[in-house]
């Protein structure tokens, strides 16, 4: 036998175990689904102490707002972005 004969023996043998046949896709996987709570969400405040920055001050920075859910902070004190009340990082003096 020749060699363009065993090349076209290959060739059928190729053919028939599917060689050209297009590539099947592979299966799709279902994204993923979230069931956990956002990271880096603060939660509604419920109570004046959740808009304390700082749980282990007394005195209140402000007060929660029940229907939004959300701390109004009193004179003095700033909204953090994370949604409680913090010592104003702003001051201002009086020019000289």
């Amino acid at each position: 036998m020749s060699f363009a004969q065993h090349l076209r023996g290959f060739a059928s043998l190729v053919l028939l175990l599917g060689g050209c046949e297009q590539p099947v896709p592979p299966a799709t996987v279902p994204a993923p689904t979230v069931t956990d709570a956002p990271v880096g969400k603060r939660s509604p405040c419920t109570t004046d102490q959740s808009c304390n920055g700082d749980p282990s001050v007394s005195a209140l920075w402000g007060h929660c707002t029940p229907s939004t859910g959300v701390c109004s902070c009193n004179p003095g004190f700033e909204l953090h972005p994370g949604g409680y009340c913090q010592p104003n990082t702003q001051t201002t003096e009086p020019p000289k």
